[in-house]
């Protein structure tokens, strides 16, 4: 079932969405295209996570319905959600993405995607963008017309546990260089649909995502987010965070993390790249995110 709450509660579900990670080994330059800047990279020896956990009492599970909600019948196939444009896109279904009315719940068909859709989706400069996995790249949606419209094929991992970026004049996507699993950030002018840079960050990368003034990386091997800047690809801060930091998304003033390992959402403030807090939202820590 695919269910999320209507106006208010579905700007906060785009803020608050979060993408899996995969472990990965060390770093180095991908074939083909502008190489990765190895002036970037920074080692770091970074010991188990040390951070301190809050532990608020949480409210109580309340159904779908009880909050204003519309519930839909998606199948077993959904998998990321998207809210953007007067629709809720889900990757996973009917020829490659679903198309729902954001109000109603109505059914407005698919998106055929051929390469098939993966990873956490992404909105801005007009369009949806959502990575692809057979064969790896990315692919722009036309929202007017629920059409692929482009398609550029790039070295991704084959799993979909991770996420695209939107914004700071760019769009995106970690890749893979040789030997490596997600230790390249590459950027690519949403206007000319050209792959413009790629700058290598440490190994480790999970998701990434753009906004608040820069780019933002998850890193499951040294419990972290990396902030990138997005002119230069210069690795400017290094904030730590709870322990398997997975799926995150940045908005409402600040960049949010789901610490996978520690069952926790981080919250930390891009004004001062200050981690806030990170409070315990499953003891048991998370297995699979939804």
């Amino acid at each position: 079932m695919l269910a999320w709450r209507t106006q208010r509660a579905t700007m906060w579900g785009r803020f608050l969405l979060v993408l899996l990670a995969a472990v990965v080994a060390g770093c180095s330059d991908d074939g083909g295209g502008t190489g990765a800047s190895s002036a970037t990279i920074s080692t770091w020896s970074v010991p188990p996570s040390s951070v301190a956990l809050l532990e608020p009492k949480l409210p109580v599970v309340q159904s779908v319905a009880k909050v204003g909600g519309v519930t839909i019948t998606a199948g077993r196939e959904a998998d990321w959600t998207l809210v953007a444009q007067g629709r809720a896109w889900v990757s996973g279904l009917g020829k490659g993405v679903g198309v729902y009315d954001a109000r109603t719940g109505r059914p407005f068909g698919s998106v055929a995607v051929p390469q098939g859709p993966c990873a956490a989706t992404g909105e801005g400069f007009g369009a949806v963008w959502t990575a692809t996995c057979e064969p790896g790249g990315i692919s722009r949606i036309d929202p007017a017309t629920a059409s692929v419209t482009w398609h550029l094929a790039l070295p991704m991992t084959s799993d979909g546990a991770s996420s695209i970026g939107v914004g700071e004049g760019a769009v995106w996507v970690l890749v893979d260089g040789s030997g490596c699993r997600r230790c390249v950030v590459a950027r690519i002018d949403p206007t000319t649909l050209k792959l413009t840079d790629r700058y290598r960050v440490p190994g480790g990368a999970s998701a990434v995502r753009a906004g608040l003034g820069g780019v933002w990386v998850t890193n499951s091997q040294t419990d972290s987010v990396v902030r990138l800047d997005a002119s230069t690809g210069t690795i400017v801060a290094r904030i730590p965070v709870a322990s398997g930091p997975r799926f995150f998304d940045v908005g409402a003033g600040a960049v949010w993390v789901m610490a996978q390992g520690a069952g926790a959402l981080c919250r930390s403030d891009p004004a001062d790249n200050r981690l806030v807090g990170c409070a315990v939202i499953d003891p048991g820590g998370w297995r699979v995110a939804t």
